[in-house]
């Protein structure tokens, strides 16, 4: 098959999870067009680069379509959201190959040939091995864990109502600091002096660790309640796409809370995997800010009951058994 470097490429090839999306890709190649050596595969991850970035791949592409070097293509996205710029581009490799010959998989906002959530597979291969002893709860001393690194919107809103109602005390909550000009910083973060928290992947920026595959220090986790997830996108339409960040406290056996994109919910429930909303007093559906600031401000840990504990069991035990049954439909178990 003829794969050029430059279009598989997504993430550095340094990243825990690069071989492994390449692995998944190659195979749905051979699903797709069984080993058709006239063929490329395109990693649509870099699609949201800077715009040279992106017009140059996509060149690549319309020049191997229109010179008519390839008669096959295999688009795929797993690691990131999906620009929507490629949906032309895939439209008109269709036009010109037959829609046949053009297959996308992965995430996308879109209907594509094969849509599946990359991150929970690429958790369930590479995250840190824990057993369920060494997850116990120990003496509670913070109320929720919100760990973020980049300062997206939301997440900057969710800090200032949190600091609004005075409840950034009864938690963790970090933050990092993009540098830039408008950057928001908040000098009291309690990431601060904490970096021990963070198991380092690849690089750092915003002033924290990007931790992938871990749920940081353990005697922070174990001795806190509720876990805060602020997904990458935020109420966002579509196939929801969501990362590692849904997927750690449902490893990690505590109740959580997101905010994600819309569909969220739905998702989880799909796949046989249980939320806590009505546990912190907050309605069945995707959350939303003011519902944060109420399931904090109107719940304790009294919440730990004997349901709430089914829950985290039965969420732990799912989520392997999905992976399981994910890998399968996908070609790769």
């Amino acid at each position: 098959m003829r794969s050029q470097s430059s279009l598989i490429e997504g993430f550095p090839n340094d990243w825990i999870t690069s071989s492994f999306e390449q692995e998944i890709a190659r195979i749905n190649y051979r699903c797709f067009f069984h080993n058709d050596p006239n063929g490329i595969i395109v990693n649509c991850t870099w699609g949201e680069a800077p715009n040279e970035c992106f017009d140059t791949k996509y060149q690549q592409v319309e020049w191997l379509v229109s010179c008519k070097k390839i008669s096959k293509i295999l688009f795929f996205n797993f690691v990131d959201e999906l620009d929507e710029r490629w949906a032309q581009v895939i439209k008109n490799c269709c036009a010109k190959l037959g829609e046949n010959n053009v297959k996308l998989i992965g995430y996308s906002p879109w209907q594509n040939d094969l849509n599946f959530q990359f991150w929970p597979l690429a958790v369930n291969r590479y995250f840190t091995k824990y057993s369920e002893k060494e997850l116990e709860i120990k003496k509670i001393k913070h109320y929720y864990l919100c760990y973020n690194r980049k300062p997206h919107e939301h997440r900057v809103n969710l800090y200032r109502r949190l600091k609004k109602h005075n409840l950034l005390k009864k938690g963790i909550f970090t933050l990092g600091n993009d540098n830039h000009k408008d950057s928001i910083t908040f000098e009291k973060n309690q990431y601060g002096g904490m970096n021990n928290a963070f198991k380092v992947e690849s690089y750092e920026s915003y002033a924290i660790p990007n931790d992938l595959m871990s749920l940081g220090n353990l005697k922070i986790w174990n001795t806190t309640f509720l876990n805060i997830v602020t997904e990458t996108n935020y109420q966002t339409d579509g196939y929801p796409f969501l990362t590692e960040k849904t997927f750690k406290p449902i490893i990690g056996m505590r109740p959580f809370l997101i905010l994600g994109p819309n569909g969220t919910v739905d998702w989880l429930h799909d796949n046989g995997f249980k939320t806590f909303n009505s546990d912190f007093k907050l309605p069945n559906r995707d959350l939303c800010i003011d519902d944060i600031i109420k399931g904090i401000t109107n719940t304790s840990i009294d919440n730990v009951n004997d349901a709430v504990v089914r829950k985290i069991k039965h969420n732990r035990r799912r989520f392997f058994e999905f992976c399981s049954e994910e890998e399968k439909r996908i070609g790769i178990g």
